[in-house]
């Protein structure tokens, strides 16, 4: 799973599509409720970076003035 790691950092499974099986213990009530929305965030479809259809990239003046980036930080300002 190492290799992975870094392709997978932002995908964000959804845990509760139908409904929420938990109650607020966190303790599952409903086991075929669960069951239904495991299989659906099991389907969710990996898109490499390559794959996607991304707008073009904003010109390097808007990208100066709206943009703050370090190594733990990407901020896009108004």
């Amino acid at each position: 799973m190492a290799p992975l790691r870094r392709e997978l950092a932002g995908l964000i499974l959804p845990h509760d599509h139908f409904g929420s099986h938990l109650d607020e213990l966190g303790v599952t009530i409903d086991e075929h409720l669960e069951r239904s929305n495991f299989e659906f965030a099991g389907n969710v479809k990996y898109v490499r970076a390559g794959e996607q259809d991304l707008p073009d990239f904003p010109d390097i003046k808007w990208y100066s003035v709206h943009v703050r980036e370090s190594q733990y930080l990407l901020q896009i300002v108004k």
